[in-house]
């Protein structure tokens, strides 16, 4: 069974989903996770920055990916892929072991870069708002 780190939520960004589901009527689903991709994509590569590589096989195995394509769930997913090809020690590593200390790297990216995120979402959506793709 596939498992995976979902962020659903970012501090400070109630606004911004209030202003998404706003926008459900005037712009396209796809256009909306496009822009919502966009913000994904600076957590991920943060992320990707962050992260101890031994293998290299948790760096390839961080992701960001659309979440159910369902118009009335908007929404893309950040994680690390656990399934086939995956990395399933990911957690042992963001959390450590009894025998590891942790090795954070994911909650600082989203940390370091949910402003940055926030923005790009937001002037995303804006362009939406005013037409300008």
């Amino acid at each position: 069974m596939a498992r995976s780190v979902k962020f659903t939520k970012v501090e400070g960004l109630a606004d911004l989903a209030d202003a998404v589901e706003k926008l459900k009527g005037k712009v396209s689903g796809d256009e909306v996770r496009r822009v919502l991709m966009r913000g994904a994509f600076v957590i991920r590569d943060e992320a990707k920055a962050r992260v101890p590589v031994d293998t290299g096989k948790l760096k390839e195995s961080i992701i960001a990916t659309y979440g159910k394509k369902d118009p009335d769930d908007l929404n893309v997913l950040v994680g690390v892929k656990y399934g086939k090809g995956g990395a399933p020690h990911a957690h042992l590593v963001e959390f450590g072991t009894s025998k590891m200390q942790p090795r954070r790297f994911f909650r600082p990216a989203v940390t370091a870069k949910k402003n940055e995120t926030g923005e790009i979402i937001a002037e995303g959506l804006r362009k939406l708002i005013e037409g300008k793709k």
